[in-house]
């Protein structure tokens, strides 16, 4: 699939929309996707607690209990506290025209929500579009078509920082919150290519008269109260591989990072402030994080004493993998970087993400601060936890919703 065709969008005759629709957040109501997943599931809890809006979720099943049933099991899992009362739960699927749903169901959502929260999303690292493309950008499509009927609400993208990677960034000292470049070259997992293209495609839905918000998130770590590693995550594989290997690469990136629900709590109060027909928001509560202090931590838990070469770390882990799993999919990211650090060449671990747009919007945001030790701490032992209970990493990739 070629991503330059990816932002053809056919919604048909739209009437003429508010630039500024109502906002949802005390009488109203928040259509979200992704729900089950690690930003979703933070969503859904901060909106319940910080605002009296009612959300409701698409979530896959076979019918809305079964739907209903997965999304409660998996909240109870990541002993998130939500309040059920002001939740519907709608069994759907992101990849299915229309959501799979029937005409009045989707007709009925059409009219009674206010904001669209887009966070549903596929992670894929490596592979085609194609893998992606249905559950990623179709979807969005679908968004745009229940935001064209009805009242006026605005659609809300969930997008990434690592859209930064493309070579148009590469001498980037910093990046603003302004629409991309033009060319995605350089963009090597499906996911990040279907964040791009969203993006691309959220210009064409504005276009049409609908507002949209597009929301950059940095890389997301686990609940920085209760965390679950993320194993479909670069950075807890990486992680996860030294502590079973008993010994960490001496090189590592510095990322962007942000517990998710840290970065729940800023979209929510980004999304509650008085916001332009077309907005682009960099979510960057916290300064980049170095890999030497997530060694640190790991230390401080009594892991990861020893370091190694990265290209010698590598090779062990590559030579371990023949026999052990759980190590073939940081193996298998690894080995499409020449350098075997995975984000040597990524521009993320060098820009600075210009927030100075959203700070103007809302003056009281607080200031970028350092991610406490205490959660990094945190952070590590739970992944040292699932290593000790002898789990494997989780499938490299799966869908949200």
């Amino acid at each position: 699939m070629s991503l330059f065709r990816t932002e053809q969008l056919e919604l048909g005759s739209i009437p003429a929309r508010d630039p500024s629709p109502p906002s949802p957040w005390t009488s109203g109501s928040v259509l979200l996707t992704g729900a089950t997943g690690l930003l979703g599931s933070a969503l859904l809890e901060s909106m319940l607690a910080s605002t009296e809006a009612r959300v409701v979720c698409v979530v896959r099943g076979s019918n809305d209990a079964d739907a209903e049933g997965r999304l409660r099991t998996e909240i109870a899992r990541r002993r998130l506290a939500v309040d059920w009362a002001r939740v519907e739960v709608v069994r759907g699927d992101l990849a299915a025209a229309e959501l799979g749903l029937a005409e009045v169901t989707f007709s009925r959502l059409s009219q009674r929500v206010d904001l669209i929260l887009h966070a549903g999303a596929e992670v894929a690292w490596w592979g085609e579009l194609d893998r992606v493309a249905a559950t990623n950008l179709d979807s969005l499509r679908t968004m745009a078509a229940i935001a064209g009927r009805g009242r006026s609400k605005r659609v809300a993208f969930i997008s990434s920082c690592a859209v930064f990677n493309a070579d148009a960034y590469a001498n980037a000292e910093s990046v603003a919150e302004e629409p991309l470049a033009a060319d995605p070259s350089g963009l090597r997992s499906p996911y990040v290519q279907s964040k791009w293209a969203g993006e691309r495609l959220c210009s064409a839905i504005s276009a049409c008269g609908i507002p949209t918000s597009i929301l950059r998130v940095p890389y997301l770590l686990p609940h920085s109260r209760h965390p679950i590693p993320n194993l479909a995550g670069a950075v807890d594989l990486l992680i996860d591989a030294a502590i079973r290997l008993e010994v960490a690469p001496e090189v590592g990136p510095t990322l962007p990072l942000c517990p998710a629900d840290h970065c729940a709590e800023r979209i929510v109060q980004i999304l509650r402030a008085p916001l332009g027909p077309a907005s682009i928001h960099h979510v960057a509560p916290f300064e980049s994080l170095p890999w030497s202090i997530l060694l640190a931590a790991a230390h401080q838990e009594g892991l990861l004493c020893r370091s190694m070469p990265s290209e010698a770390w590598f090779e062990r882990a590559r030579e371990a993998s023949r026999e052990r799993r759980e190590l073939r999919p940081i193996v298998t990211l690894l080995s499409r970087d020449p350098s075997r650090t995975l984000w040597s060449r990524s521009n993320i671990c060098r820009v600075r993400f210009d927030d100075a747009a959203t700070r103007a919007a809302i003056p009281d945001l607080p200031p970028k601060s350092a991610l406490e030790a205490d959660c990094l701490r945190r952070f590590v032992r739970s992944i040292a936890t699932t290593v000790a209970r002898g789990e494997p990493a989780e499938r490299q990739a799966r869908p949200a919703e």
